[in-house]
């Protein structure tokens, strides 16, 4: 990170308000919500494949799972990433049910904030054991206190009796696009040379970001297709957001870990759909709280590895609560999950209409 940003965002946090979530490259949740950094250290078995520590459970007693390893999100309340959350109550739940089960559906509640410094624990009760069907409740556990609960439905692959899908976004392929972490850095040199002038909150925003990222490599490697509109560097209204996404490093052939680290990415940018047209036009948020998370695997042939399409919108914003709605898109255009997320969002100052 060159010398003088570290000063710059030093004098940018003495004046901006803190803020939970702003529009960074990836929210996290109950985090405050979704930004994410997206690191990882290298697992713990030394093979240097990043996010693999994150599903190495103790095994506590019948169907109780403990992680060790969790991460906070970006933003100035570093709680629990809640996407990771998510995608370890469903690696706890798959312990419980034979390989012909696949997950279909998983629904999922914040309930407290998580520290990322403390272990979790996973208990797993077995609702129902069906021969096409069966279901899982996953309650994680800090302190003694229930802080996330998700309902997870598995089923065999069958003979399909109706087949339809949505047609995928024409969208710039990735490699035409750049990094959100190269846009960062970008944004923040035009800005010193005086070329553009960037809103303090983005600008703080993705100072964070670069200083949270500088020699590192990420978990997950982001291209947004319209960095501006990632940014929120032009006023915008409700519109869908698209940004290609993959694991920076390659995975083993394990099926379930790229399921895992999937729906880990299908939490990261659901809070921004919602509030970046707002903040494009000036708002500025107080508090950012994912309420819940919801994932279908529509297909579950897919790599986390090779590059997939996050789109992503905001349907409505009422009564403190907005509703983001995403899909996943792999390379050959077919819809292999799709997600649905409720969100709280605060501020101090007079409501934001769009």
């Amino acid at each position: 990170m060159p010398a003088w940003v570290r000063p710059l965002s030093r004098a940018l946090r003495a004046v901006v308000p803190k803020f939970a979530d702003l529009p960074s490259s990836l929210p996290s949740c109950k985090l405050t919500s979704r930004a994410m950094s997206t690191e990882a250290n290298a697992d713990t078995n030394g093979n240097g494949l990043k996010g693999l520590k994150f599903f190495e459970f103790q095994h506590l007693e019948n169907d109780v799972y403990r992680a060790h390893s969790l991460r906070s999100g970006s933003g100035t309340q570093k709680a629990a990433y809640g996407g990771l959350l998510f995608s370890q109550a469903l690696a706890a739940a798959e312990k419980t049910v034979s390989s012909e089960f696949i997950p279909n559906a998983l629904h999922s509640m914040f309930l407290l904030s998580v520290s990322p410094d403390q272990s979790v624990d996973y208990k797993v009760r077995r609702l129902r054991d069906g021969k096409s069907f069966c279901t899982r409740v996953v309650d994680a556990s800090q302190n003694g206190q229930v802080v996330f609960t998700c309902q997870i439905s598995f089923h065999v692959k069958e003979h399909e009796a109706i087949s339809h899908s949505s047609r995928m976004p024409d969208v710039p392929p990735p490699e035409e696009l750049m990094t959100d972490v190269e846009g960062c850095r970008l944004f923040i040199q035009e800005e010193k040379d005086a070329k553009r002038e960037i809103p303090k909150m983005q600008l703080i925003r993705m100072i964070q970001r670069a200083e949270e990222l500088d020699g590192e490599e990420t978990l997950f490697e982001m291209r947004p297709t319209d960095l501006d509109a990632f940014f929120a560097l032009k006023p915008m209204v409700l519109q869908p957001f698209y940004f290609w996404f993959k694991c920076s490093q390659k995975l083993p052939d394990d099926p379930a870990l790229h399921r895992w680290l999937s729906c880990y990415i299908t939490d990261s940018t659901l809070v921004s759909a919602a509030y970046r047209p707002h903040v494009s036009r000036g708002f500025v948020p107080s508090m950012m709280f994912s309420l819940d998370h919801n994932v279908w695997i529509h297909d579950a042939d897919f790599r986390a590895d090779e590059y997939m399409l996050y789109e992503v919108s905001s349907s409505i914003a009422k009564n403190g609560r907005a509703l983001s709605n995403a899909r996943f898109w792999t390379r050959d255009g077919r819809l292999v999950m799709s997600a649905v997320q409720e969100c709280l969002i605060r501020s101090r100052d007079n409501v934001s209409r769009l």
